[in-house]
């Protein structure tokens, strides 16, 4: 079993091969995740140059080993302590080759120079200001508010990796020279220098000799709590609070976003005591910026040609759009490019060399096409297929005025088993090729409010919180090109209703570790079987006898009446259609009834046997325990009771069922 702290050394290796594009964490991605975590404890055992040969072997092809073996080298470690994982991780990689020293040019990132400084013994960088950092304006003055207080507050500053947080110091520095912190110096801790230490020890060092003129920046605070000994994460967590508590003090912590919910789990009282600001994500034309800049400095350090529309590229929005616009991601993007580029003639870089998934291309839809498609699986409601393809028509041609709302948001009402859960089958496959896409959520699971917590994960230190690859967000993250079915939703809580508020309405649902879904092109199909009483009730008082369409009409306005009585008008008015289905016919079930024995005889086809379906056999099956209250759900029972189990009986494999004396009866052929 892992402790905790090798668990989150495992999850960075994984992040570290997601970054490399490979799908597999192996050992020499766990390598990597210790360079970039412990720098220091990695070049004394692997030598100079290693962490830079690390990064040149992950940018060919995918390494050997698998996530397995990475576990049991975890395992064999036996302590949380980096030099002791160090230890066995040499002696299956061997030694690695010394790289080539950097001779990049210094890019304008704001990181804060290595050299800690000498002066009290204090292990801490003085950062210089780079005003050249643009996108943290407002970031920085919220910093600057902060600290300006009386009583100073503590920020915690938070986002996901590569978002920029390593140059929020340079920035807050190049903001302070224009404000009423001007006199006030920024110093970074030295993480690296604080972990080959005793960590409790170099945190007591840089606080209790911290000015009160000066601004103490602790950047990746996850690497003191989860690459520390276990002993030291208490203790460190203690000095923390006290410095958070102290008025004399400014201090801001800077922690992965991953890693926030966990320091919430252990230190709540840490995490009251801070102000929580996330790192925004930069504007378009600001990523681009960045990348050309970057991009040119790495093409001249690999000797390689990049072209402005590679750039561009990367820069552009994927499928993960809550990533898309950190530079530090885009940086890696390019650095792993041209790596690849550098190792073949005519050493260019090409768009396969950034490693992007293709963006799916959005065909454009036609309705008629789609109705008719939908129709020869879905009989007898041509009336529902129609506004669904309509409106699926116009989000695929991109004229929707709210593009950032998901595709389409219906909600499915009528009596049962008339189709509802089969048109959304039959969306799933017209529109993302496979059915089996299609995520569904029975919402009777969910009518107590703290069923939540399996939509978008429960509170930190709650059972749930480690496993979020069960959550709703995650699996959208995953996977948005899809349909999402949520089965009878009237019977769900009010408190998930309104979770799905901010779905319906903006196409965004952040999860209990702040991670963000995007549902933009997720279809939302919602089933209900509110107003069902309505059909078949005939008119109050002594009206005239109504034709077919006027019965329709009434009942279709009784169910709409029902719905808006059940939901909050909050709900009813985000969604795209209300779709009434109405009770199936006599010939809409025969015709649902000769597609379920096709379907039956090519199953049967698989498991050998060779059976043809006579004239009648159909008719027999859908009228047989018709009741229109019940629709289409009689006839898979019908066709296991009067012809699956007499057929279990049977040695014969080429047989034909036909109708006799009011009955199914199997012939051998």
């Amino acid at each position: 079993m892992l402790t905790p702290a090798l668990i989150t050394l495992l999850d960075e290796a994984r992040a570290e091969a997601k970054r490399a594009g490979h799908p597999l964490a192996t050992p020499l991605h766990l390598a990597a995740a210790l360079a970039r975590r412990a720098p220091a404890a990695f070049e004394a055992g692997f030598g100079p140059g290693a962490a830079i040969a690390v990064r040149e072997r992950l940018a060919g092809s995918p390494p050997p080993g698998d996530e397995a073996e990475t576990v049991a080298l975890l395992e064999s470690a036996g302590a949380d302590d980096p030099a002791a994982v160090i230890g066995v991780l040499r002696a299956r990689l061997g030694p690695l080759p010394a790289a080539a020293p950097d001779k990049r040019p210094a890019l304008p990132s704001g990181a804060p120079s290595s050299t800690p400084v000498a002066r009290d013994g204090r292990l801490l960088a003085r950062v210089s200001p780079d005003p050249g950092i643009g996108g943290f304006e407002a970031l920085c003055d919220q910093l600057v508010a902060l600290l300006s207080m009386r009583t100073p507050a503590t920020p915690l500053v938070h986002g996901p990796a590569g978002s920029g947080k390593s140059t929020v110091a340079a920035a807050l520095a190049a903001r302070l020279q224009d404000s009423p912190l001007a006199a006030s110096a920024v110093l970074c801790l030295d993480i690296a220098a604080a972990l080959s230490d005793d960590p409790v020890a170099a945190l007591d060092r840089a606080l209790d000799a911290q000015a009160d003129s000066e601004i103490v920046v602790i950047d990746d605070l996850q690497s003191l709590l989860s690459l520390g000994a276990a002993a030291t994460i208490l203790p460190m967590l203690a000095r923390l609070r006290a410095a958070a508590a102290d008025p004399r003090r400014r201090v801001v912590l800077i922690i992965d976003e991953a890693y926030r919910g966990r320091l919430e789990a252990i230190d709540r009282e840490l995490a009251a005591a801070t102000t929580p600001i996330e790192i925004p994500p930069l504007p378009p034309q600001l990523l681009w910026e960045i990348g050309r800049r970057e991009g040119a400095s790495l093409a001249a350090h690999h000797r390689v040609a990049l072209d402005e529309a590679i750039v561009r590229l990367a820069a552009s929005p994927r499928a993960e759009s809550d990533r898309r616009a950190h530079p530090g991601l885009l940086s890696e993007r390019l650095d792993r490019a041209c790596a690849r580029a550098a190792m073949r003639p005519p050493r260019r870089v090409l768009e396969q060399d950034l490693g992007l998934a293709a963006t799916p291309e959005v065909a454009p839809l036609d309705a008629r096409t789609l109705v008719a498609q939908l129709a020869a699986r879905v009989r007898g409601q041509d009336q529902a297929l129609e506004p669904v393809a309509a409106r699926l028509a116009l989000t695929r041609a991109q004229l929707d005025l709210r593009p950032d709302r998901p595709d389409g948001v219906f909600l499915f009402v009528g009596p049962t088993g008339v189709g509802k859960t089969e048109l959304a089958r039959a969306l799933c496959e017209q529109l993302f090729g496979d059915e089996r896409r299609l995520v569904r959520l029975d919402m009777s699971e969910y009518a107590e409010e703290w069923a939540l917590s399996r939509l978008i994960g429960p509170q930190p230190g709650y059972v749930g919180y480690s496993e979020p690859e069960a959550w709703l967000t995650t699996r959208i993250r995953k996977q948005p090109d899809t349909v999402l079915l949520l089965d009878e939703v009237e019977k769900a809580h009010r408190g998930v209703w309104n979770a799905f508020l901010q779905v319906f309405d903006a196409g965004r649902l952040t999860d209990a570790r702040g991670s963000v879904a995007d549902f933009q092109r997720t279809v939302i199909a919602m089933t209900s079987n509110l107003g069902a009483r309505a059909f078949g009730s005939a008119p109050v008082g002594f009206a005239a006898p109504e034709d077919g369409a006027q019965a329709a009409a009434r009942e279709e306005q009784g169910v709409r009446e029902a719905v808006r009585r059940a939901l909050p008008p909050e709900l009813i008015n985000r969604l795209d259609e209300i779709v009434v289905f109405h009770p199936l016919s006599r010939a809409a079930i025969a015709e649902i009834a000769a597609g379920e024995l096709e379907r039956m005889r090519a199953r049967l086809a698989e498991r050998g046997y060779a059976v043809a379906i006579g004239d009648g056999v159909a008719q027999l099956i859908a009228a047989t325990g018709y009741d229109p209250a019940y629709g289409a759900r009689h006839l898979q029972r019908n066709i296991e009771r009067l012809l699956l189990e007499p057929l279990a009986a049977l040695r014969e494999r080429e047989l034909t069922a036909e109708v006799a004396d009011g009955r199914v009866r199997w012939r051998a052929r």
